[in-house]
């Protein structure tokens, strides 16, 4: 099981250099990270960089801010098969 799970966001493709790379979270991002003692988050926690959910899942927060990103990503898709004279509401198989 990953101790790391990206649930909405995403980080920059590049940054820092090869013997110190940097991640650069895009604003809006959000992790879930299992398993690391509170006392290695300590000052994040204090300087509000961070936040602690419950252990129920992502927060709602993190469910809207996915949610606007699938319904723009249908979007995109709905006029790409449109363009290419598909009906985007067509739920068939065929190509």
């Amino acid at each position: 099981m990953s101790r790391i799970v990206l649930i909405s966001g995403g980080f920059r493709g590049q940054g820092g250099s090869v013997t110190r790379p940097a991640l650069a979270p895009l604003d809006g991002t959000v992790l879930e990270i299992r398993d690391i003692p509170r006392a290695a988050v300590a000052g994040m926690l204090a300087a509000g960089e961070l936040t602690l959910g419950d252990g129920t899942g992502p927060d709602t927060a993190a469910l809207l801010s996915e949610r606007v990103r699938l319904l723009a990503r249908l979007t995109e898709i709905d006029a790409t098969l449109a363009a290419r004279g598909h009906d985007p509401h067509d739920r068939g198989t065929d190509p």
